[in-house]
């Protein structure tokens, strides 16, 4: 068959499984590849450093294509070198010329080391409509201004308010497809009218009675609420906290993945008692970091993690947190398997986004 009467799906079909390294020599086999690679290539920007974002937005040449990007990924990565504590304004507004453009953008991620800079939404310019939002901006009038306009936005991860006393508030409704909330606690406060089914908290010491008030209200009414991770949570409050959500028939119905839990490693009975009564519960996350003897040696964990078991029986993961080391425990059926990662954190992990 000649080349110019294959179909053009084929050819589509095609560039749909190759892997992105390889996409850019495929462009280049023939004019009708290049054209249909070329919407591939860019449907994925990805930008790792200062500079290279520069580039992207200052480009002509790629100006012309912003029409084909989806995702659009900008922080700065320290394993490529310095980091800028500071990224000047200029860049910012070229930023926001190139977001202005990229009319059909779902999936966005920004990373301002100094979190001031959310006024490149501005809505008047940036006309998206996102499922995905990481916004690494403080909360604050021109973010909520944005956010506003999302009604598809169904993952949205966010930043502490400089001013808890003043903080912004976004519209009852405001947002009515989000699912997923990561971000403190004061913002979480606002999205209770919202769909959630997965929310991770970054909690404040000064902030554990608006806490208690939070969980109150979302283990005994009607949100759909799958996974809980609370952050930065002190194992004196930890029994507390567990017999408020036991206590709702509803949420022990519904949950499936809780955490960190920072066990009392003396005494951690009330805790157990109330995962009995969460009889759906698949995974959850434990944070050993302040015992005084970490159970390091496996054995020493897999006694734990069969502790759990025996009280909660529906459970398949079992996260242990050591400072930056991660141990996930997996349950087949018969055993359970240990698989041990370093120099991770906890920030960074998905397994609360996995049920």
């Amino acid at each position: 068959m000649e080349r110019s009467k294959i179909p053009s799906e084929l050819f589509t079909h095609i560039v749909q499984h190759v892997r992105q390294p390889d996409l850019v020599a495929l462009a280049l086999t023939s004019k009708k590849l290049n054209q249909i690679t070329e919407r591939e290539l860019y449907s994925e920007v990805i930008l790792r450093d200062v500079p290279a974002a520069f580039r992207f937005c200052n480009s002509v040449l790629i100006k012309e294509r912003y029409s084909f990007v989806r995702r659009f990924w900008f922080y700065q990565d320290h394993r490529r070198g310095h980091c800028l504590d500071k990224i000047p304004v200029p860049f910012w507004q070229l930023m926001q010329a190139a977001l202005a453009a990229m009319s059909k953008v779902t999936d966005l991620l920004i990373f301002d080391p100094e979190a001031i800079n959310s006024w490149i939404l501005n809505p008047t310019r940036v006309k998206v409509q996102l499922c995905v939002a990481a916004l690494h901006f403080t909360w604050d009038a021109s973010l909520v201004a944005f956010l506003e306009t999302q009604h598809r936005l169904q993952f949205l991860q966010t930043m502490e308010p400089f001013d808890n006393i003043h903080t912004p508030r976004v519209s009852p409704n405001a947002l009515p497809n989000l699912q997923v909330f990561d971000g403190p606690l004061v913002v979480a406060a606002q999205l209770l009218s919202c769909p959630l089914t997965h929310i991770r908290l970054t909690v404040h010491e000064d902030r554990v009675q608006d806490l208690f008030g939070f969980l109150s209200f979302i283990s005994h009414s009607k949100m759909p609420v799958r996974s809980l991770e609370i952050l930065v949570v002190y194992h004196d409050i930890v029994d507390e906290i567990m017999e408020l959500l036991s206590s709702a028939p509803r949420f022990c119905a519904q949950i499936r993945h809780l955490g960190i839990l920072a066990m009392d490693p003396l005494d951690h009975t009330l805790v157990l008692e109330c995962l009995m009564k969460m009889n759906h519960l698949r995974s959850v996350e434990i944070d050993m970091s302040g015992w005084m003897a970490h159970p390091t040696p496996l054995f020493g964990q897999k006694v734990i993690v069969s502790e759990l078991l025996t009280y909660c029986p529906s459970l398949r993961r079992v996260c242990i947190w050591v400072n930056r080391s991660r141990i996930l425990w997996t349950y087949d059926g018969e055993e359970w398997v240990a698989a041990v990662a370093t120099n991770r954190s906890v920030r960074d992990d998905s397994l609360w986004r996995s049920v």
